[in-house]
């Protein structure tokens, strides 16, 4: 699935979970939470757990926790094209 969003001032507003070597063992990159009233929750595609598979063409699925937050860190502000994987539902 792809979204579209805008990055801000305050970032993209979810966290990151997983990655490769990851405490838990090589994960993929999922979002952990979405922070209420930030871009991610503005708009309204993106749910927790959701697995994220590339950002703005880069593939996410073979990056360590630290580099996928750096990549996401310094974007620049506007729009941010994620390819995501729907999360499981427990």
């Amino acid at each position: 699935m792809e979204v579209t969003m805008m990055k801000g001032a305050t970032g993209v507003g979810f966290c990151l979970a997983g990655g490769i070597g990851s405490p838990q063992g090589d994960m993929p990159i999922i979002i952990k939470r979405i922070f209420k009233g930030g871009p991610a929750d503005k708009c309204g595609q993106l749910q927790v757990k959701d697995q994220i598979l590339q950002v703005n063409d880069l593939d996410f699925t073979t990056m360590r926790h630290y580099e996928a937050w750096n990549h996401l860190k310094y974007l620049p502000d506007g729009e941010v094209k994620l390819v995501i994987r729907r999360g499981q539902e427990e």
